[in-house]
């Protein structure tokens, strides 16, 4: 319909006059015009579908890919978070560790101190009993009293060899 008949129309209208079924008509003859321009455009373009459809997988394909960029760089940022927050707790932690096992060190090294001081007494405890032990009457009396004392030392002396080589250090 073109602006002049619209115009025509809707006088005509104003006066009384309806023409119904000349509109249906040209509502009608107007959509049958739309649907061959359709057609005609089909045929047109069709050549170019191909292209169009292939630049369609590709605009597919870099979504996905963007998606999957995304949630890699959410895990990494959620990763990041991770580890600053273990660094943290890492630095809050570490000094104590390092005290701990300085103070730990220090006590292993005072209990080899004293494990070397006592065996060098039992040594020096049962030299003289087995030196003295004819000469003076007390000793020959430990000794004779006392006759398990000497095996006792002997067993503490197996008992702490063993214990070396359990603990990994050469027996002296």
């Amino acid at each position: 319909m073109t602006y002049t008949r619209y115009i025509l129309q809707r006088i005509g209208k104003a006066f009384g006059i309806n023409p119904k079924g000349q509109r249906n008509s040209d509502i009608i003859s107007e959509k049958h015009l739309l649907r061959q321009g359709e057609v005609e455009l089909g045929k047109l373009t069709w050549r170019e579908v191909g292209k169009i459809d292939a630049l369609a997988e590709s605009y597919q394909h870099l979504c996905r890919l963007a998606e999957h960029h995304e949630q890699l760089s959410k895990n990494l940022k959620e990763g990041r978070e991770q580890l600053k927050s273990l660094s943290k707790a890492e630095d809050k932690t570490s000094p104590e560790l390092n005290k701990t096992n300085k103070e730990v060190a220090r006590l292993l090294s005072e209990r080899s101190a004293l494990e070397k001081e006592m065996t060098e007494h039992h040594r020096l405890v049962g030299k003289y009993i087995m030196r003295h032990a004819d000469q003076l009457a007390a000793c020959r009396k430990a000794a004779s009293c006392q006759r398990h004392l000497l095996d006792v030392l002997r067993a503490l002396g197996r008992s702490i060899d063993l214990n070396r080589r359990l603990n990994g250090t050469r027996a002296r």
